[in-house]
């Protein structure tokens, strides 16, 4: 069945008349049905349940089964006063607002307000204008499915010396822990949630672009880690052209490219446009000057503790080790992500001493107190959360990796694993890191063949333009204050907004009608068969925790409670606290 809505968000129409709006479908198994369901849904939504329900009486004198659509009879009141009813054919007890005709208009509200909360409204103004409960509101609209950001379009194409190559800006965003990444070519877009250091996400992300773009190669333009260009390499080989902006020195671009062998082009960002300044000018090429090496080189930074005393580098490496001793690890914010930047640098001038053979015992001395006090501090603390800043920030510390493994074995119960990126296997055949040979510095027009093919085919690209990745800036500009607004909000519930956001209403109900249908409505959809927990009983759950990581374990519940439950955990071995909406799944044992 199809019906129509109106979406008038600031209007009222107590007339249930036929109206002209929003198609969308709801499935009803017989023609009486179909006629009460088409009565309901053309009924103003912010009417009350009351009236609703006096209306429906009045047309049709009783109300009708959810589950099997039979007439129900009165059968008194429940414990909350509200009137129950007795399923003629299932014998299924419910209340009133249970019944298929009140459900159904509950759909029809919450749609509506969906609607006018996505294009014009606030939450709680629209949860207020439409009648609804503000924290029932927020439990649906934060109970939206998760997606993948994708618009179709034409891909961003060009011809040179023959071959068709696609141009695709690839670039990532972060709330969290978590990030989008997100790729751009032409009016083609598409995303996917990842971290570039785990690799999470990356594998979905990059057979999704070989799904969208169909050419002979791909030209790649990027400013993210080397990781990703592994991955790259390891995907399409030669099919691919990698162009890769330093993150450390803004103006620097090497291009890894294949002619009958692999060369890396090294050259500056305005090497195809106006000259400018740049902000460390000093560490790059003088303008008009490329370098080309036969090989891959990695993008290394120039170290600037070569350049430093041993005392200076003591000094750098004690003060890090101050503000990692002193550091609240239970404060607001990611204090992991600031410790972890002290770390490296701490980490750097641990290397850099070892390298000059200096004396560095009394130093590793002191950093391994350091993380004997976190250990005996937080190893029988509740909060899991502190504990995981604490490993997360010391994985960046890899001179002592063995020790901070330890770390993570007694506070989180594993020890620190290696990411996806640092893995080893036996079937790559191009590495960012293989030695590379300096072969030619100059002008492009004085370059051996293989440079002048290459710049003809970025000047192709960028001639009168800088290299960067302006493509999917635009895009994180216009999707950012969504993405970032407030710290409840998960990453993919802001894409889902957004998607939403830029579509009609008739997309927005067309796409709910799809992907949310009414027996979800306001329930995760991981929680839809719910069981009751029993003091005194044992069951098996699947529990997410705030950093969204799940987990199997066997609890003893002890007490429950509105919100949470108190029960003895077998994984941790303690009692501890567990917060209803996140155990995902049960299971008695």
């Amino acid at each position: 069945m199809e019906y129509r809505i109106d979406y008038q968000p600031t209007g009222r129409n107590l007339n249930p008349g036929k109206s002209s709006g929003i198609r969308w479908n709801l499935n009803a198994p017989n023609q009486e049905m179909q006629d009460r369901s088409g009565y309901i849904l053309r009924m103003d939504p912010m009417l009350d349940y009351d009236s609703i329900a006096s209306m429906i009486m009045e047309k049709y004198g009783n109300f009708s089964c959810r589950f099997c659509y039979s007439p129900l009879v009165m059968d008194g009141k429940n414990g909350s006063g509200t009137k129950e009813f007795l399923c003629t054919k299932c014998r299924r007890k419910m209340s009133l607002y249970n019944t298929f005709e009140l459900v159904t208009f509950r759909y029809r509200k919450e749609l509506t307000a969906f609607l006018s909360y996505i294009h014009s409204s606030s939450s709680e103004g629209s949860a207020s204008l439409y009648g609804l409960g503000v924290d029932l509101f927020n439990e649906m609209r934060m109970s939206l499915p998760d997606i993948h950001y994708s618009r179709n379009g034409e891909p961003d194409t060009v011809e040179y010396d023959g071959t068709r190559y696609g141009i695709v800006t690839i670039d990532m965003m972060y709330k969290g822990h978590k990030g989008l990444m997100l790729g751009v070519s032409g009016d083609m877009k598409f995303g996917n949630l990842g971290n570039e250091d785990s690799g999470e996400g990356m594998d979905e992300f990059f057979n999704l672009l070989d799904e969208q773009i169909h050419t002979d190669k791909i030209i790649f333009l990027m400013d993210m880690k080397m990781s990703v260009a592994h991955k790259i390499l390891e995907k399409w080989n030669d099919r691919a052209i990698i162009i890769l902006q330093s993150h450390r020195t803004w103006g620097d671009v090497f291009v890894y490219f294949h002619r009958e062998e692999w060369f890396t082009l090294h050259l500056r960002t305005d090497a195809f446009s106006t000259v400018t300044v740049k902000r460390d000018e000093s560490s790059l090429l003088p303008p008009g000057v490329m370098e080309l090496y036969s090989g891959l080189k990695g993008v290394t930074h120039r170290n600037p503790m070569r350049r430093m005393s041993e005392d200076e580098i003591r000094k750098i490496a004690h003060n890090c080790l101050d503000q990692v001793r002193t550091v609240d690890w239970s404060a607001k914010g990611r204090v992991d992500f600031v410790m972890a930047a002290k770390l490296r640098d701490l980490n750097a001038s641990l290397k850099e001493l070892e390298r000059r053979k200096s004396d560095t015992e009394s130093l590793i001395k002191e950093i391994s107190e350091v993380l004997s006090e976190l250990k005996e501090g937080y190893r029988k603390r509740i909060n899991r959360s502190v504990k995981k800043k604490i490993v997360n920030a010391w994985r960046s510390f890899p001179m002592l990796r063995e020790r901070v493994s330890d770390l993570s074995l007694a506070l989180l119960g594993e020890p620190i694993k290696d990411s996806p990126g640092s893995k080893k296997t036996g079937e790559r055949s191009v590495r960012i890191s293989d030695p590379a040979r300096l072969i030619y510095k100059g002008p492009a027009a004085d370059g051996p063949q293989e440079m002048k093919w290459i710049t003809g085919l970025l000047f192709n690209m960028f001639s009168g333009k800088e290299i960067t990745t302006n493509a999917c800036e635009g895009t994180f500009g216009n999707m950012g204050t969504l993405i970032r607004s407030g710290r409840s909000i998960l990453l993919e519930r802001a894409l889902t907004k957004n998607m939403l956001h830029s579509g009609s209403p008739e997309e927005t109900v067309a796409w709910f009608n799809e992907n949310y249908p009414m027996n979800d409505m306001g329930r995760r959809a991981e929680r839809n068969h719910r069981r009751k927990l029993i003091a005194g009983k044992r069951y098996k759950i699947t529990y997410q925790d705030r950093s969204t990581v799940k987990t199997e374990r066997i609890i003893d519940v002890r007490e429950r409670k509105r919100k949470y439950i108190i029960a003895y955990c077998h994984l941790r071995n303690a009692v501890r606290t567990f917060k209803r909406s996140r155990i995902k799944s049960i299971e008695p044992v």
